[in-house]
């Protein structure tokens, strides 16, 4: 009787596992070789210059292109003398409420630094609580309503910008300024400091709208004694500038 010896054959899924074991080498080489022509373009670039023919050509020259100059100014400060004319309001916690409108002029010394003087004209009423505190009780604030402001301050240009807005560009000029001045209030005088944030539109024919935003500090002797006040003053200003010296600013 022959012996008959069974030869065990590999299953499927051993074949697949040495598929993975010899093929797994080879991407491994095909990645190492990649990363190092990576790494090798990163450190050696190629230059400009190639052969061509048997003659190595020269290297790509750009053509000069002309330096960059910064654009003048729509309006330049520097001497410039500007009238202006607005409407405002002003804002207190006195129980009066102001609404008017003035009139000024300022002068810019320099590039930055400019004068600026106003005179206001207001129409005072009382707030809506003070009309009820009097037509309730009778009382009635003991602070005067104010009817003129005079100021003479200095202002400080912040910087010159541009803003493209719907296809067109704005212009733009921020100031900023220091007044004092005096308010007067029926026969009392008022000691009047006013800080403005002013961001300014410059327009075509040396016109410029303004947005002046006033805060407003005041001194006022009443029956009680000396009152320090508060307020918010904002102005909507209309200038029409003019260039007095011939100098042109860059």
């Amino acid at each position: 009787m022959m012996n008959t010896h069974i030869i065990p054959l590999p299953s499927v899924a051993a074949f697949h596992r040495s598929s993975k074991l010899r093929a797994s080498p080879l991407r491994y080489l095909i990645t190492v070789l990649l990363f190092s022509a990576y790494i090798y373009q990163l450190l050696f670039p190629l230059h400009s210059s190639y052969a061509q023919d048997g003659k190595q050509s020269k290297a790509l020259t750009l053509p000069t292109l002309e330096r960059p100059r910064v654009q003048r100014r729509f309006q330049p400060r520097q001497s410039r003398l500007s009238a202006k004319i607005g409407l405002l309001g002003h804002i207190r916690d006195d129980y009066y409420s102001s609404w008017g409108a003035g009139v000024g002029a300022e002068y810019f010394i320099t590039d930055n630094w400019g004068i600026a003087f106003d005179l206001v004209s207001l129409q005072t009423s009382l707030s809506d609580e003070a009309l009820q505190l009097r037509d309730r009780y009778g009382l009635v604030p003991d602070a005067r309503p104010q009817d003129m402001m005079i100021t003479l301050g200095g202002l400080f240009g912040l910087g010159y910008g541009k803003l493209l807005l719907m296809g067109q560009i704005i212009h733009l000029d921020p100031l900023i300024g220091l007044h004092l001045g005096i308010t007067t209030a029926e026969a009392r005088t008022l000691p009047t400091m006013r800080f403005s944030f002013a961001p300014t539109v410059l327009l075509r024919h040396q016109l410029a709208l303004r947005l002046d935003l006033g805060i407003t500090a005041q001194l006022e002797w009443r029956q009680r004694g000396v009152v320090f006040t508060t307020g918010f003053l904002p102005q909507l200003v209309l200038c029409w500038g003019h260039n007095v010296s011939s100098r042109k600013s860059p």
